[in-house]
């Protein structure tokens, strides 16, 4: 928890948990469990992120607030994350399972503070993973099945028949929520319990479990209102390959690419290898399987630019877990290697706890949009109503106030867009669910101006909050 709060310091991974798409956890609660509104008013996005995001969100947001719910669910995240790895590592190499938690945090701490440094250049992306609404917790959740695909071949009958029914539903749970997930998790751990479960039977079963799961969410997903699918084009993958080559940073090919490469390879060889264990042959499979597949989809068919690394959870991931095995092995062989592995671990918490020493300014506890005091002073001042804003700056103005002050969604041009928000959000106030909303201010930035000018005319005031202006309409304005 201390070094989640010490990183959520830092202004440049702030920004990878405020944006206006890890804030709609935060606006889909207050407008449904607060406020009312039904649920199926609300556009939720491609990766509705029900489980486990709201699920823990959502409570926590009710009981003490939006940031307390982000670090909560950061904090569970890491935690699932670390013990999971450190379970497949202890399956794998048969090390003591304190051993390998300890091991997965000596490779997951420095990694983390590594990226703290990294943030101050838009990076940290395995802090990705620990944002809401990002497709982390799913991955999380789909790590923690695999596990309960492989050791469920150790369990007794009657407990076996227990987790047939528990990988069912916890896939249905998680691709419901993100449908990436039938490539992190229903086709690997399906590749891997066909090919090396024993008896045979249990594998089919598994296997069964995992489809009928995937079937319940394909099924499940259409009660949800949802952002459309991207359009899977064919004829732009070359495109997409030559952004990905040319707009990814060097820290991503070579702290990401490479060692998922690396991974693919001794993965492929663990598999063929005679001396290798069916577990780590399991896991070999399992991991490789969602490196491949993920990578290959998110490269052809989803890139746009580096924020799209958030597609590719397993290969950011399955490495981390993949460097944690080989040093079990070595600290597992004797009292001396596990004496270095404790030492080194405490090395690195006291200089943690050294780097906490320089605690400053900015925490996520204490946010606030750069624009909303202004926002606010001038919207007092001026005695203004709603507002609008391009869709990247409306939920978090929104948000930043408390949801005192309302600011919706638009086009370039000023028409209403409803991507991802509440599709009757210009029907009401936040402040009066009964009148309608009067639209009498509007943020410019990346806005047409003239196209406002065709919509609404001229203005009849403007006011600036430091490079940021804004145009207001006395009358209203009428964005539909």
């Amino acid at each position: 928890m201390a070094l989640l709060a010490f990183a959520l310091s830092f202004e440049g991974l702030i920004r990878h948990f405020v944006d206006t798409d890890k804030l709609l956890a935060a606006d889909f609660v207050h407008r449904v469990f607060v406020l009312g509104r039904p649920w199926s008013d609300f556009q939720l996005p491609r990766t509705p992120s029900l489980f486990p995001d709201l699920l823990i969100a959502a409570p926590v947001q009710l009981a003490a607030s939006w940031q307390v719910a982000m670090l909560i669910f950061a904090w569970l995240m890491l935690t699932i994350l670390v013990l999971t790895g450190a379970f497949v590592v202890h399956r794998i190499t048969d090390a003591r399972f304190w051993l390998c938690v300890t091991i997965m945090l000596a490779v997951t701490v420095p990694l983390c503070l590594g990226e703290q440094w990294l943030s101050a250049r838009g990076e940290g992306r395995h802090y990705f993973t620990l944002s809401l609404v990002s497709h982390g917790g799913a991955f999380v959740m789909s790590l923690v099945t695999v596990a309960l695909c492989e050791v469920s071949e150790s369990m007794a009958l009657a407990a076996r028949r227990v987790a047939y029914v528990g990988i069912a539903l916890l896939t249905a749970a998680i691709i419901v929520s993100d449908k990436l997930a039938v490539f992190e998790l229903s086709i690997p751990a399906a590749l891997a319990v066909v090919a090396f479960a024993i008896p045979r039977s249990h594998g089919l079963k598994v296997a069964l479990s995992l489809a009928a799961g995937t079937a319940i969410a394909m099924l499940g997903e259409r009660f949800l209102v949802m952002e459309p699918e991207w359009p899977l084009v064919f004829g732009l993958i070359p495109a997409r390959i030559h952004a990905a080559l040319t707009m990814t940073p060097l820290s991503i090919s070579v702290g990401t690419w490479l060692p998922a490469a690396i991974v693919l390879m001794v993965g492929l060889w663990s598999i063929f290898r005679s001396g290798a264990g069916r577990r780590m042959k399991f896991y070999a499979v399992a991991g490789s399987a969602s490196i491949a597949l993920t990578s290959a989809l998110t490269y052809a068919f989803l890139y746009v630019d580096a924020t799209h690394i958030r597609y590719v959870q397993a290969m950011m991931w399955w490495p981390v877990v993949a460097l944690a095995v080989p040093l079990s092995f070595f600290a597992n062989r004797s009292l001396m290697s596990r004496r270095l592995v404790a030492g080194g671990l405490a090395v690195v918490l006291v200089g943690g706890l050294l780097v906490l020493s320089r605690w400053h300014a900015g925490a996520l506890m204490n946010w606030h949009h750069p624009l909303a005091n202004c926002l606010a002073q001038a919207h007092q001042r001026l005695d203004l109503h709603q507002g609008l804003a391009l869709y990247e700056h409306a939920r978090p103005l929104t948000v930043a106030s408390g949801w005192r002050m309302q600011v919706d969604p638009v086009e370039a041009n000023g028409e209403l867009t409803f991507w991802g928000s509440d599709l009757k959000s210009s029907s009401y106030r936040l402040n009066d669910p009964q009148a309608p909303p009067l639209y009498d201010f509007i943020l410019l930035d990346q806005l047409d101006r003239d196209a406002l000018v065709r919509r609404f005319g001229y203005p009849e005031g403007e006011f600036a909050c430091g490079d940021a202006q804004f145009w207001v309409f006395r009358h209203g304005m009428n964005p539909n």
